[in-house]
């Protein structure tokens, strides 16, 4: 018979586990509740079995937190949960059943607030409960707020499935423009036996990819870490499930995605490139900086880099004079040569990020984004500047795009100087001229005379 700990004690242990990656981890994001599945309050013997459990995060739209006034995007999700409980014992057990309202580990966001789940119901048997507050020591900082808990009891017959529901509002964690969602599938431990089955869905506004949902953490990929827990996408849902599982703390489960915001004004963008509207190719490679730069290059916006390069390349196509455009299209390959990464097709040179700066300055001098990534070539890379070999200018702009300024200024000159060559054999031609009918005047005059 397998002896149960408590939730203190669990509390204890998952911090312990957990204290590497908090200690690392940047507190100004607010570290809001994930939510988990139900769990045991005291130490309890017991036969009773999690035996399916299936939970369905809604994710919203976007607001200010909750429960402060900083100055904090999130975004908003809501979820239910399900489970079938199973007594596989003789007797029927009551027993006091707890959900985390406040995040389990103790943590707050940083910044002496620690947010809570909000709405929270259970229904025991499509029955609503009525659930008390309960309180258990900060295993992270003792001198701080405690752990929160939903506390309702719930009878077990033996032989019997009992239902559970709960459902409850949440808001993201991190920094827009990416979100971040867990659920603890591991305070499902302190039940008897492993956890038969659980499944749980990711849902959003929109088509789910390899774009937009972004699973793992900043520094370490759980898809190559734990590949068998790799979400399956269906439509506007991503699915992960797992069968006969004792989580752990690293068995939990997180994804990362894009803030629904940026992505539906990606998805619209888009469209218009589809529409015909190539004068918009400019306007998203500014959204795929974002993605890609306002954080370390991390799982999931890896192969948005090529897309931006392509992108860039075609916008500047299109518009060819567009100092901004050229501006950021050198920030951005000079951001990619900061943290060393080669794109498919070869290593990007410096002369390739002096190119479209250097463009940008002759279009407008004023420009502040083009005069900084010159700075840091010349001053920090110790770039000088060379005559652009064709593979580079075909690098910024296409032959069959429009000409550009140097083009324009060598055919200007080219043509200046035949005008120049045809007026002086005009001029030599019409000396001699002038010289032979002088010579035959005078010709004719010595005969008459």
């Amino acid at each position: 018979m397998k002896m149960k700990p408590t939730i203190s004690v669990m509390i204890t242990i998952l911090f312990l586990m957990v204290s590497l990656e908090s200690s690392s981890a940047d507190i100004a994001p607010p570290l809001q509740p994930s939510g988990a599945n139900p769990g045991l309050l005291e130490f309890e013997d017991t036969k009773v079995e999690m035996f399916y459990e299936n939970v369905q995060i809604l994710v919203q739209d976007e607001s200010k937190l909750y429960y402060s006034d900083r100055e904090h995007d999130a975004v908003n999700a809501h979820v239910s949960a399900f489970f079938i409980m199973a007594n596989r014992g003789e007797t029927t057990e009551t027993l006091d059943t707890v959900f985390p309202l406040t995040n389990f580990n103790g943590s707050g966001d940083g910044w002496f607030g620690y947010p809570e789940l909000r709405n929270f119901k259970v229904r025991v048997d499509d029955v609503e409960q009525k659930w008390t507050e309960v309180t258990t020591p900060n295993p992270s900082f003792p001198d701080e707020e405690p752990v929160k808990w939903a506390q309702f009891s719930v009878n077990y017959p033996p032989g019997e499935n009992v239902f559970i529901d709960v459902e409850y509002d949440v808001q993201s964690t991190g920094y827009l423009p990416e979100a971040k969602f867990s659920y603890i599938l591991s305070t499902g431990s302190g039940w008897y036996g492993p956890i038969n089955e659980a499944h749980i869905y990711l849902i959003l506004p929109y088509a789910a990819s390899r774009e937009n949902v972004l699973h793992g953490d900043y520094y370490g990929s759980q898809d190559e870490n734990f590949p068998e827990f790799e979400g399956k996408f269906e439509g506007n849902k991503v699915h992960w499930e797992y069968y006969d599982i004792e989580p752990d703390i690293y068995e939990n489960w997180s994804a990362r995605i894009l803030s629904p915001v940026l992505w539906q004004e990606v998805l619209n963008l888009r469209q218009r490139i589809d529409d015909g509207d190539a004068l918009v190719y400019a306007e998203i490679t500014a959204i795929y900086d974002r993605i890609i730069m306002e954080k370390p290059i991390r799982p999931g916006t890896e192969n948005f880099i090529p897309l931006n390069i392509e992108t860039y390349k075609k916008a500047a196509q299109i518009e060819p004079k567009n100092d901004e455009l050229l501006a950021r299209y050198a920030e951005f390959l000079l951001m990619l040569n900061w943290i060393k990464y080669t794109p498919p097709e070869g290593e990007i040179t410096l002369e390739e990020i002096y190119l479209p700066a250097a463009r940008a300055l002759e279009i407008n001098p004023e420009n502040k984004t083009a005069q900084h990534v010159i700075f840091e070539l010349e001053n920090l890379l110790d770039f000088k500047y060379e005559e652009p070999t064709p593979e580079t200018e075909e690098a910024i702009q296409s032959p069959d795009t429009e000409t550009s300024a140097e083009t324009l200024v060598e055919e200007t000159s080219d043509l200046e100087a035949r005008e120049m060559n045809r007026n002086l054999f005009y001029l030599i031609g019409a000396g001699i001229g002038g010289i032979l009918l002088g010579v035959l005047i005078m010709m004719v005059a010595r005969k008459r005379v």
